[in-house]
């Protein structure tokens, strides 16, 4: 059926464009001009667009009439010579997010060379020349880029100024200090040498994004673009330049979409002598005995006419990664902490999550190795293994999020680093065991019920989840629970006796559930912890999260009258919940 759709609006398309006078392009010329590409159709059609005759390709692809087709100039100008003309010649139509009708195929198509005419026409005569400053990413870089993509680490803003630059191995990585800049290396490559002194680099901010025609391609350009700069871009682009190395220039400034960033990369010249390569040291260097030309001469010879490379700039700064720079509450996770006890299956996921989230600062605690058995439901693989879960659980979130400020591990139990997750902002506590978590209850107690503390535990099977903030006021974590630790809130109810398994070990014991179910109560501890550092509350608070009754008759339970109160009529979902923690006066822990 979907092939036969797919023919019969080959064969209309076609019809259409043969009588506009298009010729069809064979399997041969397609596969030609767009290697890889996956087309099945094209077409070779005339159209005049702002009085001229221009040769465009008409192309469908496999999944067409579900996907749109593309319009691509047969002879395509330099790049960038029309904004939203990709280097192959291809247009940018739309913004990726269209809706179409399918059963309307030749519809759908005289839309798409509508909407190509207009981009053409506004492009020849010039009228959205601005859209080459406002999408000047896409741009920027030169055709045949000779070096990888540079990462930014930087403050995206004004003014212009110096900035550190790893240029010694891919990745290139500009930061705003030295400090930052062998941090990040440090976290994202354990094992790269960076015995070697960081080089030089320069923001260039400037007003407004060039065009095209003003883009450089000498350093001899780039020097006439620092001279318009109204900052310290010239006298730093020649201190950098006297120095024997390359330099990179980040260009920077405003657009309607944001600001943007755009690399230059300046190379020591390097010219051939009879009989051999001279390095780009002797090249600068020529006239003078080694180590002894002025550095002003140096910057001169640097800043002729050597070519220089455009390089793009993809940033890598946490403002960036974690919302795009619009997400309000990153600038402020930043400067946050959070001490996660117990780097198990729940406290291991939700430190990742936090990370994902950009909370600036972890301490991971756990005395406990990795088994075998762990790693179905746990952030780390068998490679951790017979490791301390703390601290492999450090290394790896260093290498995923380099741009973290610090993450540390201890692997002893909490009450030995006492003093150290005090200064958390917040503490979650995923240990598991009764006996830790009323010890921390007390010691919470005992220092003034600072900072606050997450608790979060699942009930059997992972059918239901709670996530349980305990701040200045209100009744504490024992408040909820019996003497012999049983608690007093439960949502589930388990007919058929006990829900913990033994493995064939001495004091092995395990709850079977899988990673899919247990997500959601990850996110629920996850989430309590954003809100307490972002809208801490003084009192006691505590959410659940329930599973479909469905899953829980399945594994055997049925739920409490608490969970029915709860769940009020819902069993065909999963949803999370406020509810209420018990306020004890007979807690033998905060009763006084």
């Amino acid at each position: 059926m979907v092939a036969t759709k797919h023919q019969e609006a080959l064969q209309l398309v076609e019809q259409y464009l043969i009588g506009l006078g298009a010729t069809p392009l064979n399997d041969v010329a397609l596969g030609g001009l767009y290697p890889r590409r996956g087309f099945v159709g094209g077409w070779r059609l005339e159209v005049r667009v702002a009085n001229q005759e221009i040769t465009v390709n008409v192309l469908v692809g496999e999944g067409f009439p579900r996907t749109l087709p593309r319009v691509a100039l047969a002879k395509p100008p330099d790049f960038p010579s029309w904004p939203h003309v990709e280097r192959d010649g291809f247009l940018c139509l739309g913004g990726g997010d269209e809706t179409f009708d399918e059963t309307e195929p030749v519809e759908v198509l005289k839309s798409v060379l509508r909407d190509a005419a207009e981009l053409l026409e506004r492009g020849i005569s010039g009228v959205n020349d601005e859209d080459f400053r406002s999408e000047f990413c896409s741009y920027w870089a030169s055709p045949r880029v000779e070096c990888p993509t540079a990462l930014s680490l930087i403050k995206v803003e004004g003014p212009t100024r110096r900035v550190s630059a790893w240029t010694e191995s891919a990745p290139i990585v500009v930061a705003e200090t030295d400090a930052e800049l062998r941090a990040w290396l440090r976290n994202y490559s354990p094992s790269k040498r960076l015995d070697r002194e960081l080089g030089g680099a320069i923001l260039m901010w400037v007003d407004r994004m060039p065009l095209p025609p003003e883009y450089p391609r000498t350093a001899e350009d780039v020097l006439r673009l620092a001279r318009r700069n109204s900052g310290d871009a010239e006298r730093l682009l020649r201190e950098l330049c006297g120095n024997h190395q390359s330099v990179l220039v980040v260009l920077g400034g405003p657009t309607q979409h944001g600001p943007g960033l755009g690399g230059i990369l300046i190379r020591p010249p390097v010219r051939s002598a009879p009989g051999r390569k001279r390095s780009s040291e002797e090249d600068l260097e020529r006239g003078f005995r080694p180590g002894r030309i002025p550095s002003g001469l140096v910057a001169e010879r640097m800043l002729g006419a050597t070519r220089i490379s455009r390089v793009p700039v993809e940033r890598a700064d946490a403002s960036w990664v974690h919302g795009r720079g619009l997400d309000r509450r990153a600038a402020r996770l930043r400067d946050l902490s959070v001490a996660v006890l117990g780097c198990g299956s729940l406290g291991s996921q939700a430190a990742r999550l936090l990370c994902q989230a950009g909370v600036g600062k972890l301490l991971l605690v756990d005395p406990q190795e990795l088994a075998w058995s762990n790693i179905g439901r746990h952030a780390l693989g068998a490679r951790a293994v017979f490791h301390n879960k703390a601290k492999l659980l450090r290394d790896r979130l260093l290498e995923d999020f380099p741009h973290v400020r610090e993450i540390t591990a201890e692997g002893r139990p909490w009450v030995e680093v006492a003093p150290t997750i005090k200064k958390a902002d917040v503490i979650l506590s995923a240990m598991g065991s009764w006996e830790a978590e009323t010890l921390l209850n007390e010691w919470q107690l005992r220092e003034g019920r600072k900072p606050t503390i997450v608790y979060a535990w699942a009930e059997p099977h992972a059918a239901a989840g709670h996530a349980l903030a305990i701040s200045r006021a209100g009744s504490c974590f024992r408040c909820g629970f019996e003497a012999n630790g049983s608690p007093r809130q439960v949502l589930t109810k388990w007919p058929q006796g006990a829900t913990m398994h033994h493995e064939p070990a001495c004091g092995a014991v395990f709850q079977p559930y899988g990673p899919i179910e247990f997500c959601y109560i990850v996110a629920l501890a996850a989430e309590m912890i954003l809100d307490a550092l972002l809208a801490p509350s003084a009192e006691t608070r505590h959410r659940v999260w329930l599973a479909p009754e469905e899953r829980l008759t399945l594994t055997g339970g049925v739920l409490s009258d608490l969970g029915r109160q709860i769940a009020a009529g819902r069993s065909d979902g999963a949803f999370q919940s406020i509810a209420p923690w018990p306020n004890s006066t007979a807690c033998p822990d905060c009763s006084a």
